[in-house]
């Protein structure tokens, strides 16, 4: 079962220095494990580098995103959405 859940994140522009909203969507899919005791079911962050336009300046940065992974979940892809 594939999850795509939009969320809109906030970040520091290096372009105009002001902060911008931008609409996030992270496709996840629910992998199935058989549960043992020394399983690590802690969340772990996936950094993903994206570009994104400064509306200010309609110039393009890199911005590198740091995306929860649950336990018993794969990051599929992440798209930024204009």
């Amino acid at each position: 079962m594939a999850i795509d859940k939009p969320e809109i994140i906030k970040l520091s522009c290096p372009v105009c220095k002001g902060q911008h909203d931008y609409a996030v969507k992270i496709s996840k899919s629910t992998v199935f494990y058989q549960m043992t005791a020394d399983m690590d079911t802690s969340t772990q962050f996936v950094k993903v580098r994206r570009v994104f336009t400064c509306p200010n300046e309609d110039k393009e940065f890199q911005a590198t995103l740091k995306i929860p992974q649950h336990f018993g979940e794969t990051i599929n892809g992440v798209d930024v959405q204009k």
